[in-house]
């Protein structure tokens, strides 16, 4: 994944306009309810400057083909159920739910989309649990990228 990630951002670094962003969550436990937006608000790197970290929401400023991946760090007893929406179009889903035992676990999702220019993505809680439940662990905190593979 990693090589992949890495060669999209080259192949992206020659294009008129990069467009790249990585956002993670604060240092802290948080919970949301369900169908809230979460809150990436530090943002690691935001090429063509079109991820927004007040409200978490990328929109696109070119038509195109962008890969989509977040990580969800959650905890014993928790469970956590995250969607990609697109103008609020669920276009893929994370779900994790653990027992009491278990400790700290990362899980990711990666998803490809076509994204007409202006629309808007974000991740979002999906109406399954009350208490989504996201962990911040020894510098582990969960995140979210996008970058444009190809413009359209």
């Amino acid at each position: 994944m990693t090589d992949l990630v890495t060669e999209l951002i080259e192949q992206n670094s020659k294009m008129d306009k990069p467009v790249f962003f990585h956002a993670k969550m604060p240092a802290a436990k948080v919970d949301y309810n369900k169908n809230s937006i979460v809150k990436f608000s530090s943002v690691l790197n935001n090429e063509g400057n079109i991820f927004n970290h007040g409200d978490s929401v990328f929109v696109s400023p070119v038509t195109g083909v962008y890969l989509f991946s977040w990580t969800i760090l959650t905890y014993s007893g928790k469970s956590i159920n995250t969607e990609l929406r697109v103008d609020n179009v669920v276009k893929a889903t994370l779900h994790a739910s653990l027992g009491m035992a278990v400790g700290h676990v990362s899980v990711s999702k990666t998803a490809i989309c076509r994204i007409t220019k202006n629309e808007h993505v974000w991740i979002q809680t999906g109406d399954s649990y009350i208490g989504n439940g996201f962990d911040y662990d020894a510098g582990c905190t969960s995140s979210f990228m996008g970058v444009l593979i190809y413009k359209i």
